[in-house]
């Protein structure tokens, strides 16, 4: 079903949305985005197929593209599943704020019903979404986490050299436990469609020992989500751009990556290791020799973790930035409100 157009805006919900998405978001993401994999085509078709609930519109303009979901009461904000790296919103690059002003206000209109807030949550600044030069004054920002990102376009000798003497002093030292204690260790990498399932299954294995599993959160094996990644990791591997990396530790698979790749950008979608062996930090002995990996391989250029990142993952990037949540009110007098009512919380948490 096609929703009402506008000038600048025309809608695709219900059953049209999955084909919509596919025919439609390869090509904003390529004349908007470069290719870039965060928002891969292929990616948001399988997000919306497991975690989409039906009720989601896709909104296209000439110079935007949005997957939106409505919160009630008039506010919407973009499809952002978990497992999704940024929110589902394109932005011409070359749009000035005031552009973008007239895009979201006409945007608000065009909406189903009386639109009170769009929200466009986990815009990272370095693909086509909302920039830093499009805070005006209808926008409420917010800092969703910061990310970090490893250029690995030099050598991996450089790279290293480049990193704290604590950092490189203590990998050293986990090295040596390693070897101490009699362990043998290896990179695994799998990049073949037929690997995948059995690579879900045994990362599935390494979350199921861990907090997610007490969460709720965790890979099983047969969960939703499994099956998602599953599918992802397989589609994108068909074309050679997915590898799950696996530390071998005593026969053992002690540690797993999961990351897709595109256009010389790599995506770190997932990280697990087996609980009985953090004494060993089998995680970051993964990345260390996941990097060795990638530095020799010229088909990527960065790695990209959309995490929200702790002073320990900042000691590894040779970059970081903010992601930032974006909340648009059509309404001078509901943004000022919400304004007054957030700084208002702010002092009684300080209080």
């Amino acid at each position: 079903m096609t929703l009402k157009a506008t000038t600048n805006w025309r809608f695709v919900a219900g059953a049209e949305v999955q084909s919509a998405i596919a025919e439609i978001w390869p090509v904003y993401n390529k004349k908007l985005n470069g290719g870039h994999p965060s928002i891969d085509c292929r990616y948001l078709t399988l997000l919306y197929e497991y975690f989409g609930r039906g009720s989601e519109l896709l909104a296209i303009s000439d110079d935007a593209v949005a997957l939106l979901q409505s919160d009630g009461y008039g506010r919407w904000s973009t499809f952002l599943p978990s497992q999704s790296c940024v929110g589902t919103a394109l932005f011409s690059k070359s749009l000035a704020s005031d552009d973008v002003s007239e895009i979201c206000q006409s945007l608000s209109a065009a909406l189903p019903g009386r639109t009170t807030l769009v929200s466009f949550r986990k815009q990272d600044s370095r693909i086509a979404q909302l920039q830093p030069r499009h805070i005006i004054e209808s926008f409420v920002t917010s800092t969703y986490g910061t990310t970090t990102d490893i250029d690995t376009s030099g050598s991996f000798e450089d790279y290293w050299q480049g990193r704290s003497k604590g950092l490189r002093q203590g990998m050293r030292r986990k090295i040596k436990r390693v070897e101490k204690d009699g362990l043998e260790f290896a990179l695994s990498k799998c990049e073949q469609p037929g690997e995948m399932a059995a690579v879900l299954t045994e990362y599935a294995v390494l979350e199921m020992s861990g907090w997610k599993a007490r969460s709720g959160t965790a890979i099983s094996g047969t969960n939703q989500q499994s099956r998602f990644y599953e599918a992802l990791m397989t589609t994108m591997s068909a074309n050679g751009q997915a590898a799950a990396y696996q530390l071998i530790l005593n026969n053992e698979v002690a540690a797993s990556l999961l990351t897709i790749r595109e256009n010389e950008t790599m995506i770190v979608l997932k990280t697990a290791y087996r609980q009985s062996f953090s004494r060993f930090a089998p995680g970051r002995l993964l990345d260390y020799l996941m990097l060795q990996d990638v530095f020799g391989d010229s088909r990527t250029m960065v790695i990209e973790n959309y995490t929200v990142s702790t002073m320990d993952d900042r000691r590894w990037c040779t970059g970081q930035r903010d992601i930032i949540d974006w909340d648009f009110f059509p309404s001078r007098v509901v943004r000022e409100l919400v304004c007054a009512s957030r700084r208002a919380r702010s002092l009684l948490s300080r209080s």
